[in-house]
């Protein structure tokens, strides 16, 4: 019998299970996959290709831009580390800002294309492994701590590269976007599409993770990016159409014709998807219901901004 998923907060099973093998704790906020259903164990899918699509995606330059107007509004940040920088995005943004910026990722081929295509200093690295000269005012941190399976000991080695009182920015997929109720949170809220997330997180999880772990929390915002919605509404139709196929596959004694259907529907999907992610119209049709969506910290992202402060709570 398979063992139950440990929150990584109160070290106590979960119990109740959401989708894609994810078990969720109401009472601390987190839902957590076991590793033995992380699907893609032991497989590195951040290779060329997956390089290769982050180097100029409309929505990776979108998360840029948001993340460099919140830390502009920081006071005495001059040494930035964004941990994970992918193939250098923001850190080419907040170099060309005067700011002294190293990026670390542990993806040979998006440190490569950075150190060639993008201003900045990069180094093939992990948190664990990295040896500065000096210490940061600032630590970016997005899209990586659902990933971590001990969250607590990258935290630690966050404090060692930050200066006392020095910022770490987070981003973070939101557990309770649209709706702590809602079908979202169910189907998707970091888990569905994020093949190799361990831990998702609400606002309260996150916030209890950094203040445990010597955390001041400054601020706390969620953010819809487009078309995170278009993307989200089709992956949703997929999964309920693949879902619907399956049941029926199961009571004829072929398939066939629900496999070609299933592949036709998925195609139509991927041609609106490709059509509208760069698309402008688009930008102006999703607008007022990514600002709706971001009521209450229901934003599809969750960001916070802490400061390194008091320690970590025995």
């Amino acid at each position: 019998m398979k063992e139950p998923a440990i929150c990584p907060l109160c070290k106590r099973r979960l119990k109740t299970k959401l989708i894609v093998d994810f078990s969720f704790r109401e009472n601390c906020g987190v839902a957590v996959r076991n590793e033995i259903d992380m699907p893609l164990l032991g497989v590195n899918i951040y290779d060329e290709r997956w390089a290769k699509s982050q180097r100029n995606e409309k929505y990776n330059l979108r998360r840029a831009v948001f993340a460099q107007k919140q830390i502009r509004q920081l006071d005495g940040i001059m040494t930035v580390l964004d941990i994970g920088c992918g193939s250098g995005i923001l850190v080419d943004m907040l170099s060309r800002r005067g700011y002294i910026v190293d990026g670390i990722d542990t993806s040979l081929e998006a440190i490569e294309y950075a150190k060639t295509h993008r201003k900045g200093n990069f180094y093939l690295s992990s948190a664990e492994s990295f040896r500065s000269k000096y210490k940061y005012d600032l630590v970016i941190v997005t899209q990586l701590v659902e990933h971590l399976r001990n969250p607590e000991s990258f935290l630690i080695n966050v404090k060692r590269l930050l200066n006392p009182g020095g910022y770490m920015y987070v981003e973070t997929p939101n557990l309770y976007s649209w709706n702590k109720r809602s079908i979202w949170r169910r189907r998707i809220g970091g888990m569905w599409y994020g093949r190799d997330h361990r831990i998702c997180y609400t606002a309260k999880g996150l916030l209890t993770l950094l203040r445990d772990n010597g955390f001041e929390i400054c601020q706390v915002l969620t953010k819809t990016y487009s078309p995170t919605i278009l993307v989200e509404i089709i992956t949703t139709l997929v999964f309920a159409f693949e879902k619907k196929a399956t049941a029926q596959k199961e009571l004829l004694a072929s398939g066939l014709a629900n496999n070609k259907a299933g592949r036709l529907f998925k195609g139509i999907c991927e041609c609106i998807y490709k059509l509208g992610r760069d698309s402008l119209i688009v930008d102006i049709i999703l607008f007022i219901p990514n600002k709706i969506s971001e009521f209450g910290e229901c934003g599809n992202q969750l960001i916070v901004i802490a400061k390194n402060g008091a320690q970590k709570n025995i």
